[in-house]
């Protein structure tokens, strides 16, 4: 689920997904709940001693995030700003996408 759309300085779109649910919880969240077992039936044995709101993602984190990613300031400066500085302009893409799990 898209939870953040953004332009980099030079107009680059940028969107964050989390997991479905990943804003409202955690529990019964294949990808995010740590007691989630995919196959009870194996030798797996999901974290028990792990709270589901330890692996939570809040809408204020993924903001965050995401105008790390796209900040213009000149004093601190976006992530995509200083990569593309580093190692060139993206190219070839019309969006930067930005897949977040809290592992």
């Amino acid at each position: 689920m898209r939870v953040f759309s953004g332009t980099t300085p030079d107009g680059t779109p940028v969107y964050v997904y989390v997991p479905t649910n990943a804003l409202t919880t955690v529990e019964l969240t294949a990808t995010l709940d740590p007691q989630f077992d995919p196959d009870p039936g194996d030798e797996f044995v999901p974290c028990a001693t792990a709270e589901n709101e330890d692996f939570a993602i809040t809408q204020a984190q993924i903001t965050q995030l995401g105008n790390e990613l796209v900040s213009a300031n000149p004093v601190d400066p976006g992530i995509v700003y200083v990569v593309e500085q580093h190692y060139g302009e993206m190219g070839g893409s019309n969006a930067l996408v930005v897949l977040v799990y809290d592992v």
